[in-house]
């Protein structure tokens, strides 16, 4: 009976990964249309105004490069990001387009295969839940992700991989996968503090090395790069990056439900830097954004 079950099992989540994997196709069809994928603008011609030694976090640099009287996109990433998409401007526009799509579908492919083998399902109709919740939860959050073209699937892919190494007792892969996701958006660093849950020297060690490492990465790309580390660190989109279409929390709490918090707390109209970074930090922590 046990070993049934376990075919039955196995048999449904290959049913669904499958459904899933079709969904993705549909999805990476939409998302090479020339209206969408309008992130990875940013991403190449930001990449390409630092190769050529113009400000990759100035909007005019990027409009200028792309050959566009509107000063729409911005690069808002640290400094050491320009070298993870240098490689696609060895490109041209277009094809490097299709190979980012192409990227992003099988690291979503294989984040969703990852939840599917990760998670423990007690009743028959979770698998079927997860499916419907990578699907449309949050507002369609996984398709609007693909149709922008922005990295978030790729830090989604590196945490839950730490997250499942840390499960598996594999303390240094686990750091080490948190880290990667931390790099590419600073606050993701705070789930290094699941490592403080056990209170243990293993534990605790891992979690000091996860922060001297991600420090040392932040050191040394200032004391490469200080020029352009003074420009990311200038760059007003580090911290108001909430796009137009971003089903998150980060946008509610902004844009939403700032005039109502403004009440409660007694804070000025428009939210300072600061408040708005301990709030996107809380929200990160708690894994909700």
């Amino acid at each position: 009976m046990k070993v049934t079950s376990s075919l039955n099992s196995l048999n449904i989540k290959t049913i669904l990964i499958g459904i899933f994997a079709i969904w993705l196709c549909y999805i990476g069809y939409i998302a090479i249309q020339p209206q969408h994928m309008s992130d990875f603008d940013a991403y190449y011609y930001g990449t390409k105004a630092a190769v050529q030694g113009l400000n990759p976090y100035s909007p005019a640099s990027i409009a200028f490069l792309k050959g566009d009287d509107i000063m729409f996109h911005h690069f808002s990433y640290p400094v050491y990001m320009l070298a993870a998409f240098w490689p696609f401007t060895l490109f041209s526009v277009d094809v490097a387009r299709g190979l980012f799509l192409a990227l992003k579908l099988v690291a979503t492919f294989s984040l969703f295969c990852l939840w599917m083998k990760s998670f423990t399902f007690k009743h028959k109709s979770d698998p079927w839940m997860l499916l419907i919740l990578a699907l449309g939860a949050f507002h369609g959050t996984v398709q609007t992700d693909i149709l922008a073209a922005n990295i978030s699937i790729f830090e989604q892919l590196c945490l839950w991989t730490g997250f499942s190494f840390f499960i598996r007792g594999n303390l240094k892969l686990g750091m080490i996968g948190i880290v990667f996701a931390g790099l590419c958006k600073g606050p993701l660093i705070l789930f290094l503090g699941v490592f403080l849950f056990k209170m243990d020297m293993k534990n605790f060690h891992a979690f000091l090395s996860g922060v001297a490492l991600f420090i040392s990465v932040q050191l040394a790309t200032f004391f490469c790069f200080p020029g352009l580390s003074l420009k990311f660190m200038e760059n007003p989109q580090v911290i108001d990056s909430t796009g137009f279409t971003n089903p998150s929390l980060l946008v509610w709490i902004t844009f939403d439900a700032a005039p109502y918090l403004n009440r409660i707390f007694d804070l000025a109209i428009n939210p300072t830097n600061l408040y708005k970074m301990v709030v996107f930090g809380l929200i990160s922590f708690f894994g909700i954004i």
